[in-house]
């Protein structure tokens, strides 16, 4: 099993919004599965490695996906793959996950969801534009430009929201 992680700032007007991004490409050998504990972000991988499952042990889950979002949960979920991983990591502030998703952050909550499946097709083209990048310094240029580009596109949540 091979394990390589790159990590990146987003634009500087990006971060209030995205804390970072995580690139990664890892091979499993054989079967991993793995505990992923709750965290205070909504999760947004866009993959284009082999799939993997993401299984709340509630019955909830997403099944066969490369991409996929996570609300926040109250709970860990296992993530299994066989395969090799390619994809980023983005760690959505939760106010304006709705805004960069298309959804409101509370119809994600405890649910996993592949991209394939949000609505308006926004990110159609973003996993091939990822991959055909050269390097992953190109890969956050692209979603720096993605990102940015959706929330220009999207209103500003009431600012009492973002306070509380």
């Amino acid at each position: 099993m091979g394990l390589a992680l790159a990590s990146g700032a987003p634009h500087p007007r990006l971060r209030p919004y995205v804390e970072r991004y995580v690139g990664y490409e890892e091979d499993a050998g054989s079967l991993l599965r793995r505990r992923e504990m709750p965290g205070a972000h909504v999760v947004l991988v866009v993959g284009w490695g082999d799939p993997l499952d993401v299984v709340d042990p509630r019955g909830t889950g997403a099944y066969g996906v490369t991409s996929f979002t996570a609300g926040l949960y109250d709970s860990y979920v296992v993530t299994s793959t066989a395969g090799v991983g390619r994809g980023v990591q983005l760690m959505l502030e939760p106010p304006v996950a709705g805004r960069i998703l298309g959804v409101p952050a509370g119809e994600l909550t405890n649910r996993a969801v592949a991209l394939d499946d949000l609505p308006g097709g926004w990110m159609r083209g973003l996993r091939e534009r990822l991959a055909e990048a050269p390097d992953w310094r190109s890969r956050f240029a692209v979603l720096d430009q993605a990102i940015g580009a959706r929330l220009d596109a999207s209103t500003a949540p009431d600012p009492r929201v973002e306070w509380a």
